[in-house]
């Protein structure tokens, strides 16, 4: 067989074994590849379901991805959050009209755009509420 370390994927050789190495030596090179496995993903011990295009997402990521989000919000100017959530709304998005505020319909529910009460006409206006 091949000289071959075994540590990490990008350590094999995809020439071993060669068409000269004798089969016996066959079992060597499948533990070295198990042993190369278990190294390259120690913490794996189950399934993974993600596919190509879901891991490639991550592809750059350096740390936690919820902390990564969380520094970004922080760095959005006069915006805070005391819970567990933050919504950004882009004031120009289609769907409104001129007048309008984008109104909250209750947790889980998407806000829709409503016509503003009578006499409020400031367009950065946010209201979490219903207009009664």
């Amino acid at each position: 067989m091949g000289i071959e370390t075994f540590e990490y994927i990008d350590d094999l050789n995809a020439a071993n074994p060669t068409a000269t190495d004798n089969v016996s030596e066959g079992d060597d090179h499948l533990r070295g590849l198990k042993t190369t496995l278990k190294n390259t993903f120690p913490n794996v011990t189950g399934a993974i379901n993600a596919t190509e295009t879901e891991l490639n997402y991550v592809d750059g990521v350096t740390s936690a991805i919820q902390t990564q989000l969380g520094a970004k919000q922080a760095t959005i100017s006069g915006l805070t959050s005391t819970g567990a959530e933050l919504n950004v709304v882009d004031m120009s998005a289609s769907g409104s009209t001129s007048g309008q505020l984008l109104t909250s319909n209750g947790t889980g529910s998407v806000s829709t755009w409503q016509d503003a009460p009578q006499g409020v006409s400031n367009s950065k206006l946010f209201y979490f509420g219903s207009f009664t």
